[in-house]
């Protein structure tokens, strides 16, 4: 009888207060042209973005160095440095969601 009444509980208070969880993690994948192309996995809450994992960035030719992510305002940041013999550029990409897509913006 009292899994009868909790189970009665249970469903009626979640049709009284219906809860919704949008959250996944989804692959990003992004390429400059000729230049670099970034990997990460972003983990999403609603429409804010809550972590970066698995960080990847491959150039053509020389190397990375200062891999860094960060997150603000439900958005997030990755900034990175290459070489190039011996010039030296700093690039970096901006993920956000707007209207529940995903976008990736890169300078």
């Amino acid at each position: 009888m009292k899994k009868i009444i909790l189970s009665l509980v249970i469903i009626v208070s979640s049709l009284l207060f219906p809860i919704t969880v949008q959250a996944a993690t989804v692959h990003v994948n992004h390429i400059s042209r000729g230049s670099w192309s970034m990997g990460c996995n972003v983990t999403t809450s609603g429409n804010k973005i809550t972590g970066i994992r698995d960080l990847s960035i491959k150039v053509s030719s020389g190397s990375v160095t200062n891999k860094q992510a960060y997150l603000k305002s439900g958005s997030a940041k990755i900034q990175f440095t290459r070489h190039l013999n011996l010039l030296t550029y700093h690039s970096s990409a901006i993920i956000k969601i707007k209207n529940g897509k995903l976008y990736v913006t890169a300078n």
